[in-house]
């Protein structure tokens, strides 16, 4: 009997490897030499602003069959031939699109602050001026909050607007206590601040006698708001008790209550002004004089805390 020229296990070993080797390269036919496609990103703005969406896609469709986006924020990833997204926050943002899982390119997005959501709010306006001024002599006044954008200043005798500067210079024709008032205008927004001033006579400006009885005016009313926005301005050193001289009559030695303890209005407004410690005004309780709205007392409640180095 003969024996078989090749043995069947040598048959076998060669099928099994011209198996593999098949397989092998129909792998690479289907992935490697498929290549990646040239990914470019097209954004509908590359300095889009906080809070505004962005549309990403490709510039070639229909070149991958599936897209995941991450827009380098730590945000979710999204999928789909087109994306809009929106920055919480500004800066610089590294975007990323893979391609069918493989193939992926990147951009750069700037960005930027939307300055309409960082408008500081108008402030309530401080007029820095004098207590007394004289019939006929020209007196200055100026808006030290720093804040506004335009100013429109009425001084009672006119009926009109007088200035529109940040400081105005002004001449009384009459006497009296007369209440200054500006505007001060931001984006969108305006405040009104005042300031009462005792006009005296041409008389008592050369020394003579005013003459006649005492004149009560009506100050406008101090509010609790606007007496702690002040009283801010002098704990941050801005400031010192003059700019409440016009609301307190010119009394700077009105009585003032902080936390129990009792003091003179300037005594508390230099106490906070040099005190290495800042003060943080909680709640502010204004007492006025009824016929004349003059401020007449202060009860505060506050707190100290480090004060920051400028």
């Amino acid at each position: 009997m003969k024996r078989p020229v090749f043995d069947t296990s040598v048959i076998l070993f060669f099928a099994i490897v011209i198996t593999l080797s098949a397989g092998t390269l129909t792998y690479k036919v289907l992935t490697v030499d498929k290549g990646c496609p040239n990914l470019e990103i097209l954004l509908s703005t590359k300095a889009p602003l906080e809070q505004t969406p962005v549309a990403l896609s490709l510039k070639d469709k229909g070149i991958a069959s599936t897209l995941e986006w991450d827009f380098g924020d730590s945000s979710a990833h999204a999928f789909g031939s087109n994306a809009n997204h929106v920055y919480a926050k500004p800066g610089e943002y590294k975007v990323t699109v893979m391609a069918d899982g493989r193939c992926n390119a990147s951009t750069k997005v700037s960005v930027g602050i939307d300055s309409s959501k960082h408008q500081e709010a108008v402030p309530t306006p401080v007029i820095e001026g004098p207590a007394i001024a004289y019939v006929g002599k020209p007196v200055k006044f100026k808006e030290v909050s720093g804040k506004g954008t335009s100013w429109e200043w009425m001084f009672q005798e006119s009926g009109k607007v007088d200035a529109t500067s940040q400081e105005a210079t002004y001449t009384f024709a009459s006497a009296g206590k007369k209440s200054i008032e500006v505007t001060i205008n931001g984006p969108g927004k305006s405040k009104i601040g005042y300031l009462v001033v005792e006009v005296k006579s041409e008389s008592a400006a050369k020394g003579g006698g005013g003459g006649g009885g005492k004149e009560e005016a009506m100050v406008p009313p101090l509010s609790e708001n606007q007496a702690t926005s002040m009283l801010n301005e002098v704990i941050n050193r801005n400031k010192t008790a003059d700019i409440f001289k016009g609301y307190l009559c010119g009394n700077l030695k009105i009585q003032v209550t902080e936390n129990g303890e009792k003091m003179p209005f300037d005594v508390f407004c230099k106490k906070v002004y040099d005190s290495n410690k800042l003060t943080v005004i909680k709640k502010l309780t204004i007492t006025r004089a009824p016929k004349t709205n003059c401020v007449t007392g202060m009860d505060i409640k506050s707190e100290t805390t480090k004060r920051k180095k400028k």
